[in-house]
């Protein structure tokens, strides 16, 4: 099956980044979902990223590209201000190795229990490694899994389009996607997240403008006391 992408809105700044485009992957419905990629790169860097996106998906998606040099919070906001569809799917620009289908095999979870608010790919680092992230869970055997901890990384990931937004006073990365998570947590008690084992993708792990000292102290001002419905307190 041809895969194909047409430029609907592309605004560039005289440096050659894309301040604001969407594209259509593989046609254009109504019903579509929404892919966003929230980047620093120019258009030039990104198209092997969009490139090997193209190849990849099996459904029909409205892509998303927010690209500027601002916070990483503010960049992902654009971007989900243009989404459509059920599900968004969000996938940093330091991620490459996907495999065919990816995209249904994170949403088929939330279609099968609507209790699940995320759902993220498994992490791996360059050399195949599981990379460990904020889930710190490692299982491999299911196919996915709903995690202990209730937070995913946002590396990779799709969740519902309902409305929820990045907390903008984070700079850079960190912190921001458990921030997310935690929204969820408050707006629907007992949210699940969840880990496809199927969907496995390698992250680079290019943080970029971090200030996690900054990040943490806004998280923990914010978080700590917060009472949620699943007692599990705040993770980070």
């Amino acid at each position: 099956m041809s895969v194909r992408a047409r430029a609907l809105v592309p605004v560039f700044d005289g440096r050659g980044y894309l301040e604001h485009g969407t594209y259509a992957v593989k046609g254009k419905r109504i019903d579509m979902n929404t892919l966003l990629i929230a980047t620093v790169r120019t258009n030039d860097e990104l198209r092997p990223l969009v490139e090997e996106i193209r190849m990849t998906v099996a459904s029909d998606l409205k892509l998303v590209i927010s690209s500027s040099r601002e916070s990483v919070a503010i960049n992902v906001n654009r971007g989900l201000n243009s989404a459509e569809g059920d599900f968004i799917l969000k996938v940093d620009d330091d991620i490459t190795g996907f495999q065919r289908g990816w995209d249904l095999k994170l949403i088929e979870p939330m279609q099968q229990d609507p209790m699940i608010g995320a759902v993220a790919a498994r992490l791996l680092n360059k050399d195949g490694s599981v990379q460990l992230t904020c889930s710190r869970d490692v299982n491999m055997h299911p196919a996915w899994l709903v995690t202990d901890r209730p937070i995913v990384p946002f590396c990779c990931v799709a969740f519902r389009n309902d409305g929820t937004r990045m907390d903008e006073r984070y700079i850079g990365s960190g912190y921001d996607d458990g921030d997310f998570c935690n929204q969820l947590r408050v707006k629907i008690p007992h949210v699940k997240f969840a880990i496809h084992n199927e969907v496995r993708v390698i992250h680079k792990h290019e943080q970029k403008n971090a200030q996690l000292n900054r990040n943490a102290l806004l998280f923990r001002e914010k978080w700590t006391g917060v009472a949620f419905a699943d007692g599990k307190g705040v993770v980070e």
